[in-house]
């Protein structure tokens, strides 16, 4: 384990040794099949953005990856949560909801994530993909609490690059963040995200809006499906 503590404190755990054979591969490519887009208004309790203007998003939901990559769950009972754990004085607990307790997040050229801050104690990140600096894909952080929009919180930001079977671990409820745009033609970043909770910041407390707003409420589409 790596701890980041400068403005902003994180953790990194490299786990590639722990996971599948080919997990990376086979998972980047059952994602691109596989996630559904749609298009992030950026109005919820979370939401950062200086301006509303729709982003483009693509996911899988933590349904599908339930019935179509169950090994996932298995280390999200187990390692990922025990990564965290290590990381926490308070019990981490999983979430009740599959739906959120993990999610793929899938991104082509041009599209980044919006600014934000977590509504949940914890958060686990496991990255698919590796994107050299320069390339995009990059998760970018203020201890600004008050920082609204990307030139804000790039003011005073820390900067972490993904790699494949790079774990990050991390509190951000009060840290406003985002995922700069992929910068490539025919590059994609997938990331798979996971939610947990602990007995004083419970699932029951999430966002009631939260739902609508990470899945989409209009027509969703194939990633893939270019029409």
């Amino acid at each position: 384990m790596i701890k980041h503590e400068k403005k902003v404190t994180w953790f990194e755990f490299s786990i590639s040794d722990f996971l599948p054979e080919n997990w990376n591969i086979n998972l980047y490519d059952w994602s691109l099949k596989n996630a559904m887009r749609n298009y992030l208004i950026p109005t919820s309790v979370t939401s950062r953005e200086k301006k509303i203007t729709p982003l483009p998003f693509a996911v899988v939901s933590g349904n599908k990856i339930r019935k179509e990559q169950s090994w996932l769950f298995d280390y999200y009972n187990k390692l990922f949560k025990d990564c965290a754990q290590t990381c926490f004085e308070e019990e981490v607990l999983t979430a009740k909801n599959d739906k959120y307790a993990i999610n793929l997040n899938v991104k082509g050229r041009g599209m980044r994530y919006e600014a934000h801050v977590d509504s949940n104690p914890i958060e686990v990140l496991l990255y698919v993909t590796t994107h050299e600096k320069g390339t995009g894909g990059e998760l970018v952080v203020t201890p600004n609490s008050s920082a609204l929009g990307l030139k804000e919180i790039n003011k005073t930001c820390e900067v972490i690059y993904p790699k494949s079977g790079k774990l990050l671990v991390f509190d951000f409820r009060k840290f406003p963040h985002y995922v700069r745009p992929i910068t490539e033609y025919n590059k994609f970043r997938v990331a798979v995200a996971m939610n947990y909770y602990t007995k004083y910041c419970t699932e029951e407390m999430r966002p009631a809006d939260l739902d609508s707003h990470l899945y989409g409420v209009g027509v969703r589409k194939p990633f893939l499906d270019n029409k």
